[in-house]
C-alpha cells in the first residue's frame, strides 16, 4: 500500500504513512497540541517554560518527549525533565506547564484498564499507571496537563524515534496493551479511538 500522504510506495508497516510522512506527521501533531495549550506558561523573555512528568526517563515516551519538546522550541525553551520524586517541588512553580508524555496506546490501555477493574483480571498495571499519574497531579498544576503525544500511536512514536536516532530502554508491555495493539493490526483506528475515549475521561475528571 501507498502513503496516505504523498503516495510513496515506501509506506511504513502497520502505520499510514512513509518515514518522511511520518516524522511530518508526529512532529505537527505535538506542536499543535503544545501550541494551542501553552498560552501563560512563558517566562520573562516569552520562552516556552514546561515541566515534563518523566516517571520512567529512559521509555520511549518520555525519550521521545524530550526529543520533541527540544526540537520545536529549540535551547531557549525553558524546561524541566522530572521523575515522579521531583514533580511536587517543580509544581510550585504555577507559571510552568506540566507536561505528560502518555501516547494514544497508553491512554487507551489505561482506559480499559480502568472499565476492567479487577474485575476483568487487568491487574494493577493497568488501573494504577500512567491515567492515575496525570489525574494525581492535577491538583498541583496550574492549568491541566498537557498530553503532547495523545494523538501519536506507539507505532508511529517508535518508528519516529528509530528515523531520529532517539535511544530508549524497551520494555515488556502488558497484556492488555498488546491485546489493543493486535486490534490495532487487524481494525486501524482502534487506538485511537480508544484513546478520544481515556481523553474524555481525564477531562471530566
Amino acid at each position: 500500500m501507498n502513503c496516505g500522504r504523498c503516495s510513496s510506495s515506501q509506506r511504513l508497516e502497520a502505520v499510514e504513512y512513509c518515514g518522511s510522512c511520518l516524522c511530518r506527521v508526529v512532529e505537527h501533531r505535538v506542536k499543535k497540541a503544545l501550541s494551542k495549550n501553552m498560552a501563560g506558561f512563558r517566562d520573562s523573555n516569552g520562552n516556552l517554560a514546561a515541566v515534563i512528568a518523566c516517571p520512567d526517563p529512559g521509555s520511549l515516551q518520555c525519550a521521545a518527549a524530550a526529543y520533541l519538546v527540544r526540537r520545536l522550541f529549540g535551547a531557549s525553551a525553558d524546561i524541566r525533565f522530572v521523575s515522579e520524586s521531583g514533580l511536587s517541588k517543580a509544581l510550585k512553580n504555577k507559571n510552568k506547564a506540566f507536561i505528560t508524555p502518555m501516547c494514544a496506546d497508553d491512554l487507551a490501555t489505561a482506559f480499559l484498564g480502568l472499565l476492567m477493574g479487577n474485575g476483568g483480571r487487568v491487574g494493577k498495571v493497568e488501573t494504577s499507571g500512567p491515567i492515575q499519574h496525570r489525574q494525581s497531579r492535577c491538583a498541583e498544576a496550574a492549568k491541566p496537563p498537557l498530553n503532547i503525544l495523545e494523538s501519536v500511536t506507539e507505532k508511529e512514536l517508535a518508528y519516529y524515534a528509530e528515523m531520529k536516532k532517539i535511544k530508549y530502554r524497551e520494555k515488556e508491555q502488558s497484556v492488555l496493551k498488546l491485546q489493543i495493539q493486535n486490534l490495532q493490526a487487524c481494525y486501524p483506528g482502534t487506538v485511537e479511538a480508544l484513546a478520544r475515549s481515556g481523553r474524555h475521561l481525564l477531562e471530566k475528571d
